[in-house]
């Protein structure tokens, strides 16, 4: 019988296996990558049996490495949360990383009321456009935009994503007798890159023809976009909830009333069987708690708007 291996090779190997490169583990271990090589290997003549196929750089579990990884996994994930648990100092601090857009114009508003409620919680935020690996950077908890599956993650659907277009309030002051339709034909059109078929998907679904080429202009994110539209440029592609803040103030008016469509959602994530502490849960609460009324603020505006109606699709006869 050959008992239990030496923890030091057993860690090396859940963290190669974990992030699928000997560099990765490396960091994460404060250790060479050669050194965590030789650990690996010590645990594979432990065990007898190769437990990565390696061709050159690149590095997979082989059968017999990805069973003993599948068996391993609970127990490592049980220490790192019996850990967190038992820590002497209790966690005051939470890291939330999230999108540029998102957190400048929909977060930032909020956060006042944030501090009102919990001053003993000090939460940190991490704006990226990136997709950050949550347990390797040791983040708590991420604002991810999507279709909702993340191998690895916890997923918890936050508030749905709704685009339409929308003109700053001087902009619909100085057109004020203008039809919609009119206007969208004969203005400058603001176009996101992110999202380059927005216009063209608008338009189909509610039989109108999309806005020419040549009177677009094209900028690279809603951080560029939002502004445009705020001085006035042209009209542009509002995203709910991003713009959310800018609607309830008056700022931004929807050009076609409550005509919208919704495509993919914002998720909160974390980590798959991490233990979530109390000031974790607290912030998790807290943005279900402020998505669910901006819904119930988009729900209310969806009965406003601009007053001029997009033409409906026409109905095929059956």
């Amino acid at each position: 019988m050959r008992g239990l291996p030496p923890f030091a090779p057993l860690k090396a190997f859940f963290a190669a296996a974990e992030t699928g490169r000997f560099r990765l583990a490396a960091e994460m271990l404060g250790l060479t990558e050669s050194a965590v090589s030789h650990q690996v290997r010590r645990l594979e003549e432990h065990l007898g049996a190769a437990l990565f196929e390696r061709h050159g750089r690149s590095l997979r579990l082989s059968p017999a490495g990805a069973r003993y990884h599948q068996a391993i996994r609970p127990a490592f994930l049980a220490i790192r949360s019996a850990t967190e648990e038992f820590s002497a100092a209790p966690q005051r601090r939470v890291t939330l990383t999230l999108p540029s857009s998102i957190a400048a114009f929909w977060l930032m508003p909020r956060l006042s009321r944030w501090q009102e409620l919990h001053l003993e919680i000090d939460l940190q935020i991490v704006a990226t456009n990136r997709l950050v690996d949550l347990a390797r950077e040791q983040l708590d908890l991420g604002l991810r935009y999507g279709g909702g599956v993340w191998r690895g993650y916890e997923v918890l659907r936050l508030m749905s994503e709704q685009y339409f277009p929308v003109v700053a309030a001087e902009f619909l002051a100085r057109h004020k007798n203008v039809d919609a339709v009119e206007l969208l034909g004969r203005s400058r059109i603001i176009a996101n890159a992110l999202h380059p078929d927005e216009w063209t998907e608008w338009c189909a679904a509610h039989g109108l023809e999309p806005p020419r080429r040549q009177s677009m202009i094209g900028l690279s994110s809603a951080e560029m976009v939002v502004p445009a539209i705020l001085n006035g440029i042209g009209i542009g592609m509002g995203r709910r909830p991003i713009i959310d803040p800018l609607l309830e103030s008056g700022r931004l008016v929807p050009l076609f009333g409550a005509r919208q469509l919704e495509n993919a959602a914002y998720y909160l994530v974390w980590p798959e069987g991490r233990q979530l502490l109390r000031p974790v849960k607290s912030v998790i609460e807290w943005l279900t708690a402020e998505a669910r009324s901006s819904e119930m603020t988009r729900i209310d505006a969806a009965k406003g708007g601009a007053g001029k109606k997009a033409p409906r699709k026409k109905e095929r006869s059956r």
